[in-house]
């Protein structure tokens, strides 16, 4: 097998793997325990209070959409996290808690996060709309630099989007590992037993757009092979 071949297929697996690895931890332990108190939903709202944080809302969402809404200052757990009484439900509650922090707090690295995904969205659409019509106009201009343009742009914006996904790494894990985990183990809302449950949890949302990031480098690569 050539070694071209060799190294895509390895390349492809460090995209796919984290995001299945992913899936497989939180599927892992949502086994419901009986035993909790409350269910995600109801910790979310819970530590938020305890944080003083009474303007913040959590809300139930669509699988797989956990996730912090600074714009509206909404927690959204998906239904199974937001209704379970599993560790992973309050594992992920936790972590997107931790976000919420993150923004009362001002911190540096999630504001930074925040401006962007504020940069990168209209950068996003319009570059979408020109590689849309950038061929076609191409054709009709009759100006064969057109379409280098256009690639050079789509380039562009990939390495944007890498550079979105890298910052977004170190504030996933301050959610996970500086905020979620301390609050979970100190707190006394999980036994001793069950950290290490929890912690492969918050390992598997803070490395959530790793597997973005990958995929990012590997459309900039692919761009790249073809303008050469």
């Amino acid at each position: 097998m050539p070694i071209v071949v060799i190294i895509g297929l390895l390349f492809l697996a460090a995209i796919f793997l984290p995001s299945m690895w992913v899936r497989y931890e939180l599927k892992k332990h949502a086994k419901p325990r009986p035993d909790f108190p409350g269910t995600g939903g109801e910790l979310a709202l819970h530590l938020l209070e305890r944080a003083g944080l009474h303007g913040i809302g959590v809300e139930p969402g669509q699988e797989g959409s956990d996730h912090y809404d600074p714009q509206t200052r909404t927690v959204r757990l998906s239904r199974s996290h937001y209704r379970g009484k599993s560790i992973s439900a309050v594992a992920v509650a936790a972590h997107e808690v931790g976000h919420a922090l993150q923004h009362a707090r001002n911190e540096r690295l999630f504001n930074l996060r925040i401006s962007l995904v504020k940069a990168f969205l209209p950068i996003n659409k319009i570059a979408g709309m020109l590689l849309i019509v950038g061929p076609f106009l191409s054709l009709v201009l009759r100006v064969p630099g057109l379409s280098i343009v256009f690639f050079a742009l789509a380039i562009f914006v990939l390495v944007f989007q890498f550079i979105v996904h890298l910052a977004t790494l170190p504030v996933e894990f301050d959610a996970s590992f500086g905020k979620a985990l301390p609050i979970l183990s100190g707190g006394g809302y999980l036994q001793e037993a069950d950290l290490p449950a929890a912690r492969s949890v918050l390992r598997a949302a803070a490395l959530t757009y790793v597997s973005n990031a990958l995929a990012g480098v590997f459309n900039i690569l692919r761009l790249l092979r073809v303008l050469r």
